[in-house]
């Protein structure tokens, strides 16, 4: 995976989407942040894109029929906080205002140190002798090549997912570049840096501050051609500097739970897999 590493970065103009943040917030209807928006539309892009849908494993390329994100976050504020992970799925058709309710919950339960199934599984493998460990360990990775991991820990794992996403804006970092792990099936990973203010020149001529973020995407050049995942990334720098685009009266968009998503790279053999065994 890391010999196929792909790199690039993304400017967004945020200003349009704060103000559609705080028109949210003023309404009371949802309680979602820049980086939750983040998360929506990527989500979105997923669903309309699904040739970045798609993971690697032994010598195939497997296609998701839905779209699940691990996202990072510090329990508490300060550099010697613990990071914690979550893993949230992301329904095709889901309003901006349900998944921002959702992602606010995602986000509440591990700043609160609430532990998944993986998380549980992860402290009864650290307990065992590290020679039981080690096989067992050597085992997995042998079921994971051949894609036999079984779906519920599949399911649970924060590295079986559609993508990782990271808020280095959160602690004042613009942005940073972040690894693909060997380990699970994660073909990209996106970092949100920090908002910061620029002055811009319009169209007319005339200058003022705008709100800016960058975007750093990392993404495993196997699973789809370079003009595909520019396209993917095109599509999500759409949806944040027109945030209405993800109103909900817009969001039945292609690929439905549940139907077969398209593979388009035909010379390579690329396998539809069931929410069962992702």
């Amino acid at each position: 995976r890391c010999e196929a590493l792909s790199l690039f970065e993304q400017e967004i103009d945020a200003d349009a989407a704060l103000e559609r943040l705080k028109a949210l917030e003023n309404s009371g209807k949802a309680s979602l942040s820049f980086f939750g928006l983040v998360l929506c539309a990527l989500a979105r892009a997923f669903h309309e894109q699904p040739a970045l849908n798609r993971y690697v494993m032994g010598r195939r390329i497997y296609q998701r029929r839905h779209v699940a994100i691990t996202f990072s976050g510090q329990v508490s504020p300060g550099a010697s906080a613990p990071v914690y992970l979550r893993k949230k799925r992301f329904p095709a058709g889901e309003s901006t205002l349900d998944a921002g309710n959702g992602i606010f919950r995602e986000v509440h339960r591990g700043r609160a140190g609430a532990t998944s199934g993986g998380d549980r599984f992860l402290r009864a493998f650290l307990r065992l002798p590290w020679p039981v460990g080690s096989l067992l360990m050597r085992f997995a990775r042998a079921l994971d090549h051949c894609n036999l991991i079984p779906a519920r820990w599949v399911l649970a794992h924060p590295l079986h997912a559609s993508a990782f996403v990271a808020n280095l804006g959160s602690v004042g970092i613009p942005s940073a570049y972040h690894p693909l792990y060997e380990h699970g099936a994660i073909p990209l990973a996106l970092v949100v840096g920090e908002l910061r203010e620029s002055i811009s020149v319009c169209a007319e001529g005339h200058a003022g501050a705008r709100h800016r973020c960058t975007l750093k995407y990392s993404y495993d050049g196997r699973i789809a051609e370079a003009a595909e995942c520019a396209r993917f990334a095109a599509r999500v720098k759409v949806l944040l500097e027109d945030p209405e685009l993800l109103a909900p009266d817009d969001t039945r968009i292609a690929g439905e739970a549940g139907s077969p998503l398209p593979c388009s790279k035909p010379e390579v053999p690329c396998h539809t897999t069931d929410d069962a065994s992702l």
